[in-house]
């Protein structure tokens, strides 16, 4: 099926925002940012904003095939002859989840993984930094307790020194927002790569993508988006940079899903989802009068079902090391 390109966002003021032609270049030693601070969102402070990300992103969820998509396009790299030759001749396969979340998109994975190797046993080591998500992520995988041993940490994996563990498979989608040193925490997942073993990474990919477009016009202080204002949103892919000044292989792919906005503006669904395409407390949003200006930009860019096109760029990087 062709997949027809993001159309450029229209703004407010009806005037054509064209990413590739009017914005600056981002200055080169811009890094990730760790996860927004309270200070970002004064309303809310510790536990609490956590809590409300989590109700934000569980809205998103539930009106974006995003994690679907994601598996389906990770389970084409399973079946690709010379990986699929090195994962059948494995006794076990290890795999290593960075940022694991509630296990969405584990559990999809791993249904993929199953019927493909089902005489296989996989292990994996699930790392999160939320208590409330590797609860739900532990309850969620422990329908394969038969095919599957789990170990779910508490850990932040940019945070933690390298270790010598070696992986057959590395997942670590949408979480390099939050490493502080790009270069550094790719070079770590590709130093725990066991040989010929691929690590996919998954992120949004930047100036033309309407979420990073809606993030940056309406909150430059997103870590989610660079800390970057509209005018500012690279035109460089920073994960392809780091990867090729370390030498490291790889593979890139656009990754299409859908995400539908609901219809009743007045429902928590609404607020939640608004609140996470901004990554900003919807209250907030309508302290600052912008409420409306982002329902014209969504709606320009919906079609007639309420459904808006969006990509990731997916990175798949192998250990070809002999």
């Amino acid at each position: 099926m062709e997949i027809k390109s993001i159309p450029n966002i229209y703004f407010t003021n009806n005037t054509k925002y064209n990413s590739y032609k009017d914005n600056k270049i981002m200055n080169s030693k811009t890094r990730f940012h760790s996860y927004p601070t309270a200070s970002y969102y004064p309303v809310f402070k510790g536990n609490t904003l956590n809590k409300n990300y989590d109700e934000w992103f569980k809205a998103y969820l539930k009106y974006s095939n995003e994690k679907t998509s994601i598996a389906n396009e990770i389970n084409k790299t399973f079946k690709n002859n010379e990986y699929f030759e090195f994962l059948n001749n494995k006794k076990n396969i290890k795999i290593l989840d960075i940022g694991c979340g509630n296990g969405l998109l584990t559990e999809k994975v791993l249904n993929n993984m199953i019927s493909i190797f089902p005489d296989k046993k996989i292990k994996i080591d699930a790392l999160d930094v939320n208590d409330k998500l590797l609860e739900e992520f532990d309850s969620r995988l422990d329908k394969f307790k038969n095919n599957v041993i789990v170990n779910s940490k508490k850990q932040n994996f940019f945070e933690t020194k390298s270790q010598d563990s070696k992986y057959d498979l590395i997942l670590a989608s949408h979480v390099l927002y939050y490493a502080d040193n790009l270069d550094n925490s790719i070079s770590n997942i590709y130093n725990h790569l066991d040989k010929k073993g691929k690590a996919i990474i998954v992120h949004h990919s930047g100036q033309d993508c309407l979420l990073s477009e809606l993030r940056a016009k309406y909150n430059p202080a997103s870590s989610a988006n660079l800390n970057q204002n509209k005018e500012e949103i690279t035109k460089k892919d920073i994960i392809k940079e780091s990867l090729k000044k370390q030498t490291i292989p790889y593979e890139s792919f656009r990754q299409y899903f859908d995400l539908k906005i609901p219809n009743t503006k007045s429902s928590s669904d609404f607020k939640n989802l608004i609140s996470f395409l901004i990554d900003k407390p919807y209250n907030s949003i309508l302290k600052e009068n912008k409420i409306n200006n982002i329902m014209q930009d969504i709606k320009i860019n919906s079609d007639d079902e309420n459904k808006i096109k969006l990509f990731n760029n997916m990175y798949v990087i192998t250990n070809t090391n002999k």
